[in-house]
């Protein structure tokens, strides 16, 4: 199986989180922090100004790392770390 790195970022502002909903109708409907995969060896911190600016128009300054998730699932080809 390929992996696929990918990286994003938590946006607070004002005690509030900033948080992206992806929706298909009948299949799925749920929300996530902006992020999103890594263009082959970019930088995570670069992948995460990116997919922030992409998906919702913010520039970021990247602070400390917050965690890490690993997820492996065979079905999908997916695997997060």
């Amino acid at each position: 199986m390929q992996h696929r790195i990918g990286a994003g970022v938590i946006v607070e502002h004002e005690g509030r989180v900033l948080m992206v909903r992806h929706c298909k109708p009948e299949v799925y409907d749920f929300w996530v922090a902006p992020g999103g995969g890594a263009i082959d060896d970019e930088p995570l911190a670069d992948a995460a100004r990116r997919e922030a600016w992409e998906e919702c128009g913010l520039r970021v300054e990247i602070g400390p790392l917050a965690y890490i998730e690993e997820f492996a699932s065979p079905q999908t080809r997916e695997c997060k770390f």
